[in-house]
């Protein structure tokens, strides 16, 4: 074989230097140069994402929640977030996060705004059980059925959230008020109840005529207050699900502390409802507005004017009228005592209803909706923030911002990976 490669040919190969194993490693290492220069920005660049990629895994991890104190602080930041978001929904500042941008659903002091107004309408248009007058009717309901219409939608929601579904009664649509003539209910439970008075009527009458004409108030209220329940219910855990990213650090928190408490919070303004529904309804008729006594006048003198208009033996044309001593007389004979003191049932009745409707609304917005509910220090919108996390022992505090096994191992091995990453960066810029 020697002899064979002596021959010319070959000789001449040898003194160019493209033979032998010295040859040939070199030209495997100028090739390897070459590919080496091609491939480097592409596997420099592949080495760099995947290296941002790990950071930012560990980075959303937050810091090791090794210890109590680091454990504390995780949960203080996160609380302080929730209660900025809520600090900001219920002023109605909404500017300042994206998150009322993204979710516009979570714009709170709206929502209730506008569920207040429905059913303050509602109140006014449908809450009495009998048209005060004939030419009374429940005209212009549009508004009134719009808010019931979304009272029923927010309450059927309940059926996916079964922590509620003890606290949340079916909706019953709010009928409109009867056609009826309210006299004949006023005749009836003047019959029924008159005491021996001559010529006026006893407290006990207006009592019981009112706790019938504002009968439907219990459903109206306790179908508002569930339903605020509702709404401030989803917005708390749609806040919590986006400021608490872990998710096994949001359902334990949500077990073991937050959820009996706000069950309380609920409970505690359904219970105010009640308190001044019954004293309201179930209480002896008072008030100390004297436009309760203005409004009883004018109802006089208006029936009294229809009453001359009617009994008037002439007409004039600027709307003025005549009449005789003689009909003024026959006016007067038609109403005996008892219809006259029905008529002065009506008109106190009628009075004293819309000074408590009004004073009603006022005071279950107020107070069960705005303190109970919202601003108050123990609204269910209140329960978590900073300074429960503050008392939480080191047990509760493992229990809900420990790492488990499997979060501790995913940290290690991101830990890992991003020191051979970094490592391997190095190498491909040297």
């Amino acid at each position: 074989m020697k002899e064979k490669f002596a021959e010319a040919q070959w000789a001449e190969l040898v003194k160019l230097g493209r033979t032998g194993v010295g040859a040939l490693r070199a030209e495997l290492q100028t090739l390897l140069t070459e590919l080496a220069r091609r491939e480097l920005p592409k596997q420099r660049s592949e080495v760099e994402k995947r290296l941002l990629e790990c950071r930012k895994k560990l980075e959303s991890m937050g810091p090791p929640r090794d210890s109590a104190a680091s454990q504390r602080e995780c949960l203080v930041k996160l609380a302080a977030q929730f209660e900025r978001i809520v600090r900001d929904a219920l002023d109605g500042r909404y500017e300042g996060n994206s998150i009322f941008s993204d979710k516009p659903g979570l714009k709170l002091a709206t929502e209730i705004m506008g569920l207040n107004e429905g059913f303050t309408d509602l109140m006014w248009k449908k809450g009495h059980t009998w048209e005060f007058t004939a030419d009374s009717s429940a005209e212009e309901l549009g508004d009134s059925l719009e808010y019931e219409e979304t009272a029923t939608a927010v309450l059927a929601s309940v059926s996916s959230t079964p922590e509620l579904q003890q606290l949340v009664c079916d909706n019953n649509e709010c009928p409109a008020p009867l056609d009826e003539s309210i006299m004949d209910h006023i005749d009836k439970c003047y019959k029924e109840s008159r005491g021996p008075e001559l010529g006026t009527f006893g407290g006990a009458l207006l009592a019981l005529t009112f706790r019938t004409q504002a009968s439907k108030w219990r459903d109206i209220v306790m179908t508002h207050i569930e339903t605020v329940i509702v709404v401030a219910h989803r917005f708390i855990k749609t806040v919590l699900a986006e400021t608490f990213g872990d998710r096994r650090m949001r359902e334990e928190l949500w077990a073991s502390v937050l959820l009996e408490k706000l069950q309380t919070a609920y409970v505690r303004a359904k219970d105010q409802a009640q308190f001044l529904l019954d004293l309201e309804i179930n209480g002896r008729p008072r008030t100390y507005n004297h436009y309760f006594t203005d409004n009883v006048q004018k109802a006089r003198m208006a029936r009294l004017s229809d009453g001359l208009r009617g009994a008037a033996s002439e007409h004039l044309e600027d709307g003025d009228f005549k009449f005789m001593k003689a009909d003024l007389s026959k006016m007067m004979a038609k109403q005996g005592n008892s219809e006259q003191t029905k008529q002065d049932i009506h008109d106190n009745l009628m009075s004293y209803y819309k000074v408590s409707r009004k004073r009603f609304v006022d005071v279950i917005c107020r107070q069960v909706v705005d303190h109970f509910l919202l601003d108050g220090s123990e609204s269910p919108l209140k329960v978590l923030t900073p300074e429960l996390i503050s008392r939480m022992t080191d047990t509760q505090l493992d229990m809900i911002a420990g790492e488990d096994g499997s979060t501790k191992r995913e940290r290690e091995r991101l830990g890992s990976e991003i020191q051979g990453l970094g490592a391997a960066m190095k190498v491909l810029r040297a």
